[in-house]
């Protein structure tokens, strides 16, 4: 589980940790990376929708039941600010029921025009794609296991913010 601010986020956590990626359903809709949603094994969740999210919550369980990993972004979607904003539960009550330890990642782009705000999709991939050089800090953590899944949240969300404080230096 990682911190989201930028959909380079899906690409950058994948190239290290391979897995079923939970997203929205609206990516399998956008130009370029629409098509490889489909071969990257992506299950794809319509945040409006409670039927979509407990079919969403069963796709993760029986990916973990198999012996499979999937990358979350506990937020819930792309968040501003150098900390962490509140993480959505379900993922971490899955993960307790399913005795499954979580791999905190914590992602920091040194320029904050990284996160994708109210500007379109190639617009921002275009001026994203556009960059000589891109300064990220990427960090996998140990894995954490804890007694319940509220605990586990805490704790998962903890390690990330702790790394995310050292990487801005406002720790």
């Amino acid at each position: 589980m990682a911190n989201h601010r930028s959909y380079i986020d899906i690409f950058l956590v994948f190239s290290r940790y391979p897995a079923s990626i939970v997203a929205k359903k609206e990516l399998g809709k956008w130009p370029i990376i629409g098509w490889s949603v489909r071969l990257a094994r992506m299950i794809l969740v319509d945040r409006n929708s409670k039927s979509s999210m407990i079919a969403t919550m069963r796709a993760i369980k029986a990916e973990i039941d198999t012996g499979g990993s999937v990358i979350l972004f506990p937020e819930g979607g792309i968040k501003y600010g150098t900390l962490t904003a509140p993480f959505k539960h379900g993922s971490f009550k899955i993960a307790q029921t399913t005795n499954t330890s979580v791999v905190p990642a914590a992602i920091y782009y040194h320029d904050p025009n990284m996160t994708w705000g109210e500007e379109s999709f190639l617009t921002n991939f275009y001026r994203q794609m556009g960059k000589w050089r891109t300064d990220v800090d990427f960090w996998i953590g140990a894995p954490i296991s804890a007694e319940s899944d509220v605990a586990l949240m805490e704790m998962v969300k903890l390690a990330i913010d702790e790394k995310l404080g050292e990487f801005s230096g406002t720790e």
